[in-house]
């Protein structure tokens, strides 16, 4: 994986607001806060990282945009996922794009697009304007 393989945006905020901000954001736009896994906690444990880094899950409700009947395998790809950390001071926001998971389920790749545009429109609610 590359690092054209995900949209990043850096935000003000600090991690706990973006990850909470990242939350409502989802929330507004239909999808479903599955969890919110702090994942700090085990990267420090095994020496790391030592800044903030959490992972949101999301599902996405909407019947149009259900993986299931297109695979067994379309599992793989649920919940979607949005990154909140933090780097060299900086909190950064991140989506991964679906280009690397789409070569090997072609077949979800009109799926994968659709839900990857709404996560990108979530990352950029931090962006300034």
């Amino acid at each position: 994986m590359s690092l054209t393989d995900d949209y990043t945006v850096t935000t003000t905020e600090d991690p706990e607001a973006a990850v909470s901000a990242v939350s409502g954001h989802a929330r507004g736009k239909g999808f479903r806060v599955l969890d919110v896994h702090d994942l700090s906690e085990a990267f420090d444990e095994k020496g790391r990282c030592g800044e903030p880094a959490y992972l949101v899950e999301l599902c996405n409700e909407e019947p149009d945009t259900d993986l299931s009947p297109c695979s067994a395998l379309a599992s793989f790809m649920m919940p979607s996922k949005i990154a909140v950390f933090q780097k060299d001071g900086e909190t950064r926001i991140s989506a991964l794009r679906p280009n690397p998971v789409a070569k090997l389920f072609p077949e979800l790749a009109p799926h994968m697009e659709a839900a990857y545009r709404v996560m990108v429109s979530i990352v950029e609610e931090f962006v300034p304007r």
